[in-house]
């Protein structure tokens, strides 16, 4: 019996760490938002396809440090500087934001690889519907692109923030081929 109860009790914990996570994740789609009506149509600027850089977002566009953080993780932003890239402490923490940012196309439309990744941009981007990847807990490096199992909600899947600033869970099993579309231009 207790080890049910208990089960149970990490269960509604863990949701409940999940749906923080994508509180933060809407106000930070707020941010972008803001961002792209300052700056016409333009994302938050990063120099390569592996950068995760947010410091353009704060404060202007977010108010708080702590909307960079994922509960879930041991991550931990003092400063502004702290959001140029993402933690890479995951659960053991570690200094930077809780999330990575899908500032390119790496797909084209058929879902082949760019030899050349694309910048996303507002203009780029179907906010009818959207399927473009802003922002997703922490993601395995490499050619997987899975959730990170040290990080964020381990391997049973991830929040992502789209374009048209939903917010949705994707579970592990569906992961590769969201991200894929989510990463493709549409164009």
């Amino acid at each position: 019996m207790s080890t049910i109860f208990f089960a149970g009790v990490q269960l509604v914990r863990e949701r409940a760490k999940i749906q923080h996570c994508q509180n933060n994740l809407r106000e930070l789609g707020m941010a972008f938002n803001m961002y792209d009506t300052y700056w016409s149509g333009k994302f938050p600027p990063t120099a390569n396809v592996e950068e995760d850089d947010l410091r353009a977002l704060y404060p202007l566009c977010a108010n708080s440090l702590e909307l960079f953080i994922c509960i879930s993780t041991g991550n931990r932003v003092d400063k502004h500087e702290d959001l140029a890239d993402n933690a890479e402490g995951g659960r053991s923490g570690g200094i930077g934001h809780s999330y990575d940012y899908h500032s390119y196309h790496i797909f084209d439309k058929a879902g082949y690889e760019l030899s050349q990744p694309t910048l996303k941009t507002r203009s780029m981007a179907d906010v009818t519907g959207d399927i473009t990847w802003l922002l997703s807990d922490s993601v395995e490096s490499g050619l997987s692109r899975s959730p990170d199992i040290r990080d964020n909600h381990f391997e049973t899947g991830g929040n992502v923030l789209f374009a048209d600033s939903h917010v949705e869970w994707i579970d592990a099993g569906h992961w590769q081929a969201t991200f894929k579309a989510g990463s493709s231009r549409s164009w």
